[in-house]
């Protein structure tokens, strides 16, 4: 129910079963997805043990697709490990990767030791684990042309920490809300413990397939204040 990406240029005509025909818009109405749900067990030496399941719908899964059609699957696992900061992954499944079903849904396991840092007894957790950008991707001081994001995107991360024994938690990034002007943009971040449990709810939302110049200055501001809220730490002590 999706054209390719390619086609979509502003407007195209639909021709119906009767013979008559009407001009319609070509830019998705409604965002796509991708859905990331992380479970993950913290040991004292900071190694993660954890399992991920991430869901991608409409041009997320079409876009999936298309980048991992050539790759053999230990080609696109060597992808994945690098692409995600070096994790080790074990049980990769996937489904609907090559169906026309819109949605692709990817599962595994996986370790790591390179995720947390440990600093005077104390561990500093990045709220995005291994899915954290630092780095603002927009930094030109103005734009002529148009952000070309080719279609609306929703990124949503559920993320439950256990953390080690003999830890607690001492301070977490504070819930931020913001959004751009004329909603091209919106992110959100909760995060709530208890005991030896954390929990992180990340939603970062871009509304607009092709952003204009002249609301480049708002979106620069937006994405540097939520790389500045991703890369806050979650800090562990021990009790």
């Amino acid at each position: 129910g999706i054209l390719p990406l390619e086609d979509l240029n502003w407007t195209g005509r639909l021709i119906k079963e009767e013979g008559d025909s009407q001009e319609i818009n070509l830019v998705p109405d409604k965002n796509s997805n991708e859905n990331v749900n992380i479970v993950v067990a913290l040991d004292a030496q900071g190694k993660m043990v954890g399992q991920t399941r991430i869901r991608k719908t409409d041009y997320v899964a079409q876009r999936f697709r298309e980048s991992t059609a050539l790759l053999t699957d230990d080609k696109y696992l060597e992808k994945l490990e690098s692409d995600l900061g070096g994790i080790l992954i074990d049980e990769y499944k996937k489904t609907n990767d090559t169906s026309n079903s819109s949605t692709v849904i990817e599962s595994f396991k996986f370790t790591s030791n390179k995720h947390c840092e440990i600093i005077a007894g104390k561990i500093y957790i990045n709220p995005l684990l291994f899915f954290n950008s630092t780095q603002n991707p927009f930094v030109l001081e103005k734009r002529q042309m148009p952000v070309y994001f080719g279609y609306p995107k929703t990124d949503k991360y559920n993320i439950n920490i256990e953390i080690p024994k003999g830890y607690k938690v001492v301070s977490v990034p504070q819930p931020l809300k913001i959004s751009t002007a004329n909603s091209v943009g919106s992110y959100s971040i909760n995060i709530a413990y208890d005991n030896d449990k954390i929990q992180i709810v990340i939603v970062k939302e871009i509304n607009l397939a092709v952003v204009p110049p002249d609301l480049y200055d708002a979106l620069k501001d937006f994405f540097q204040k939520m790389m500045e809220k991703q890369n806050e730490k979650i800090v562990l002590t021990k009790i």
